[in-house]
């Protein structure tokens, strides 16, 4: 037995190697250090340490310009939008933009399952023409295997700054805004994960800018998926987005965006009379965007433009596609007024794609928006729809906004033998959003449409084209203390028929407990987020299958669960899914693990 303190010495050594060992045993360690270390390096250098804190903390006080986000002008009236910004997706649980779809009231998901498989936002009955999509102000378009719809489980939130969801009847326009940082410390973030079946994930951050104006960034993730069966599929998905930009001042800048995702999903073998239940997916698609930017003054008010050049390519399942845009945004704003116009062409598929907007809040009470679209497509077909808005906002907290829009869309413009569908959408919500309380009630009266299926899912042949109908909706949620929450919301279509692909009701509803614990941790820096939620949907059909008959939906339920436990800017995350061992998915055919979890952590810097 090895005894004393130089045993101890001669332990740790022959743990840490047999070349530490024979260095241990030659000679008293001390002298060891001597003979090894130059003397300067055994030193602590205090003042230069302290000097670098100080200096990384001078550095994130100080704000560099950006270039302005091109989203809707405002101003724009009350309960047409959803924002959420970088803190709201941290604290919101989801880890793709498919699952925070899924809780925008009206959206039932068509869900394959788990982790790595698709998940297409059916909202009002549109099917694959439910949502547009733009990135950065650029139509972010449907290619290859699947030219119809976009994925939105294949977008993940780490490379996202920002997510803004506007809400039309009949239609969710959503707009995705990269990561930015307007600070001169940079900043880092690294995340980690592990999910029941078999299921990992990784994410990462860097972003850096200087006081010239130049600057860069990068965003990373990876999701790996390698269990089998009826829940999961072997899947692997990577993405990233690379910038670099110069910004010398907020009325002038350039910027180079690349973002990648590399997708490797199996199919999923056949039932309902078809070969296969979910066609596979295995590519890479690739966006690269140019902007220059110029305004007349920083403030963001007056005349500024914008002129963009794009090109998005597509490699690997179905057809090898590339599509190239170019484009020039104009706008001009005032504190009560906005007036936006932009022109697109395209290498295929639309070659012109036209659209202005105008908002007015004449007086504090009121705002009015209209917009207009024209395009043109190949096989000589054409979309043009013109929408307004009116927004009060009234005494007693009360806010009241409708919507309209009219004219003929073509949802699918790659698949040539689509034709254009008319629209007439109304829609009237109204909301009292008190500070405990907030109620919201919203009716949509959807015209007769045809909907375009959703591609991924092969099984289904075709959805039925719908009638005209009305949808009523309503939502609240009740805070009666600062720490915990009720929320929820119901739709359904008036009278309980309802369109292929989504359920004749369909409801949500959570529990939350948010605090800082300021009682025990006066400065705010521990915050615990618990919640439960339950998910619940009736009998209905999801839509024509390769025999010509039609595919039920049955009646389901889904509970949830999330736990997430910030200090500072460390925080430790747990989700879980169907809690309540439902054995029904959202898709019939496709069961949810029973449960499944995902639990890891993320780690942000900034010096």
């Amino acid at each position: 037995m090895i005894r004393g303190a130089r045993g101890l010495a001669v332990a740790a050594a022959l743990a840490l190697g047999p070349g530490i060992a024979v260095a241990v045993g030659a000679a008293p360690l001390s002298a060891q250090v001597r003979d090894t270390l130059p003397q300067d390096t055994a030193r602590v250098d205090t003042a230069g340490a302290t000097e670098r804190y100080l200096q990384s903390r001078r550095d994130a006080a100080v704000r560099v310009p950006l270039l302005p986000q091109l989203g809707p002008a405002g101003p724009r009236p009350a309960l047409t939008r959803i924002a959420l910004d970088r803190d709201s997706l941290d604290w919101s649980g989801a880890f793709t933009l498919a699952e925070l779809l899924e809780r925008v009231p009206g959206v039932f998901p068509w869900r394959a399952g788990w982790l790595g498989r698709p998940s297409m936002p059916n909202y009002q009955g549109r099917g694959a023409a439910s949502v547009e999509y733009f990135l950065d102000g650029v139509p972010f378009l449907p290619l290859g295997a699947d030219s119809v719809g976009v994925d939105p489980s294949l977008v993940a939130l780490t490379l996202l700054q920002r997510v803004e969801i506007e809400r039309w009847p009949g239609l969710l326009r959503v707009h995705l805004f990269s990561r930015r940082h307007d600070r001169l410390a940079a900043r880092s973030h690294i995340g980690a994960g592990r999910g029941d079946p078999a299921a990992n994930h990784y994410e990462a951050t860097l972003q850096r800018r200087f006081a010239s104006g130049f600057g860069f960034g990068a965003a990373a993730d990876y999701l790996d998926v390698s269990g089998s069966g009826g829940t999961t599929t072997p899947s692997r998905n990577t993405q990233y987005i690379a910038q670099i930009g110069y910004v010398p001042s907020a009325a002038l800048g350039f910027e180079l965006q690349l973002a990648r995702v590399d997708v490797d999903r199996a199919a999923v073998a056949g039932e309902f009379g078809a070969d296969s239940m979910l066609a596979g997916l295995v590519g890479a698609r690739q966006d690269l965007l140019l902007r220059a930017h110029w305004a007349r003054r920083p403030d963001g008010l007056g005349l500024s433009a914008d002129a963009l050049a794009a090109r998005t390519s597509w490699e690997g399942s179905g057809a090898e596609d590339a599509v190239r845009q170019a484009g020039l945004r104009l706008g001009w704003r005032a504190p009560v007024a906005s007036v936006a116009l932009s022109a697109f062409n395209r290498s295929r598929w639309t070659p012109l794609d036209l659209a202005a907007s105008a908002a007015w809040s004449p007086v504090a009470l009121a705002t009015v928006t209209v917009e207009g679209r024209y395009q043109t497509h190949d096989a000589d077909r054409t979309s043009r729809w013109a929408g307004a808005r009116l927004g009060l906002e009234l005494p007693l907290a009360l806010s009241v906004t409708g919507s309209a829009r009219v004219g003929r869309v073509v949802p699918a413009p790659a698949i040539l033998a689509d034709s254009a569908r008319r629209i007439a959408d109304l829609d009237l919500a109204a909301a009292v959003d008190l500070n405990w309380l907030r109620l919201e009630g919203r009716v949509a009266r959807t015209g007769a449409f045809a909907p375009p299926r959703f591609q991924p899912f092969v099984f289904v042949d075709t959805l039925l084209p719908s009638q005209a109908t009305t949808w009523l909706t309503a939502s609240g949620r009740l805070a009666p203390l600062d720490w915990v929450s009720l929320e929820g919301w119901i739709a359904h279509p008036r009278g309980g028929v309802s369109p292929d692909g989504v359920p004749p009701e369909h409801m949500a509803g959570y529990v939350t407990i948010r605090s800082r614990f300021l009682r025990v941790f006066p400065s705010g820096a521990l915050q615990v987020k618990a919640q439960v939620g339950a998910e619940r949907w009736g009998d209905g059909i999801l839509g024509v299958g390769p025999d010509g008959g039609d595919i039920a939906l049955p009646a389901g339920r889904m509970v949830r669960g999330q736990l997430l436990v910030a200090l500072e800017s460390f925080q430790l995350f747990w989700q879980g899914t169907n809690l309540g061992r439902a054995s029904r998915g959202y898709v019939p055919g496709f069961p949810m693990p029973a449960p499944g979890n995902v639990f890891g952590l993320r780690w942000s810097f900034q010096d």
